[in-house]
């Protein structure tokens, strides 16, 4: 949700109508007919960073390719 939520800010400002629903609500929802997710999929990039490999922050990152997406909606007109 905190990706989604971001998404919403940067586009729209209207982060409030993002809500936080868990895979068990999901696949409750789904009625059981969803892919299997891990109860907890948190990416953990320790490992990755004690071989010296530095993740760009994911907020920044995010607001770079939002700004790329929205240079090519201009360029063709769309909204």
């Amino acid at each position: 949700a905190d990706i989604a939520r971001e998404v919403f800010e940067l586009r729209n400002g209207n982060s409030d109508v993002v809500n936080p629903v868990s895979t068990l609500e999901y696949d409750a929802f789904k009625k059981g007919q969803s892919a299997q997710r891990p109860l907890c999929s948190i990416l953990a990039l320790g490992r990755l960073e004690t071989t010296g490999y530095l993740t760009n922050n994911w907020q920044s990152s995010l607001k770079d390719y939002l700004k790329h997406m929205q240079k090519g909606r201009d360029r063709l007109g769309v909204q």
